[in-house]
C-alpha cells in the first residue's frame, strides 16, 4: 500500500480513539445532498455557458460573445441575489410575525390572570399582601 494511505488510515483511527468528546457531523444527509445537486447545477450552467459561447463563436466575434456570455452570467447573478434578499426578508416577516402574535397571546394571558387576581384578592386586601410575602419567601429560599 502506499505510504500516505498508510498515514490518513492512522490518523482517522486516532481520532476515533480520541478521549474527547466526538464531534457531530458538519453536514447531515440532506445538507450533503443540497450540497451535491447545487455543484452539479453549478456545473451544469458552466457547461451550458460553455456551449453557447462555442456557438455564438462560430457566427459572432470573440469580444461580442464574452459579452453576451457575461450579460448572462451577471443577470443571473442579479437575480440570485434578488431571490436570497425575497427570501431572507420573507423569513424576517414571519419570524415577526410569529413573535408579534405570540406576545399578543401572552398580553391577553396576562390581562385574563389579571383580571382574575383583582377579581379574587380586590374585596380582601390582606390575602393579597399574605400571598405576596409567601411567594417572595419561596422565591429567597429557591434562589439562595
Amino acid at each position: 500500500m502506499h505510504p500516505l494511505l498508510n498515514l490518513i488510515e492512522q490518523g482517522m483511527m486516532m481520532s476515533n480513539l480520541s478521549a474527547t468528546k466526538q464531534s457531530s457531523p458538519r453536514m447531515t444527509k440532506d445538507g450533503m445532498l443540497c450540497s451535491l445537486i447545487i455543484m452539479m447545477a453549478a456545473l451544469a450552467y458552466l457547461l451550458m455557458l460553455s456551449g453557447l459561447a462555442l456557438w455564438l463563436l462560430q457566427t459572432y466575434d470573440a469580444p461580442h460573445v464574452l459579452l453576451a456570455v457575461g450579460g448572462i452570467v451577471l443577470l443571473t447573478s442579479i437575480g440570485l441575489l434578488a431571490g436570497w434578499i425575497g427570501f431572507k426578508t420573507y423569513k424576517a416577516k414571519r419570524i415577526e410575525k410569529t413573535l408579534r402574535s405570540l406576545l399578543d397571546e401572552s398580553n391577553e394571558a396576562v390581562d385574563g390572570i389579571s383580571a382574575k387576581l383583582d377579581e379574587i384578592f380586590g374585596e380582601n386586601v390582606g390575602k393579597a399582601i399574605l400571598l405576596s410575602a409567601l411567594t417572595g419567601f419561596i422565591i429567597s429560599r429557591k434562589l439562595t
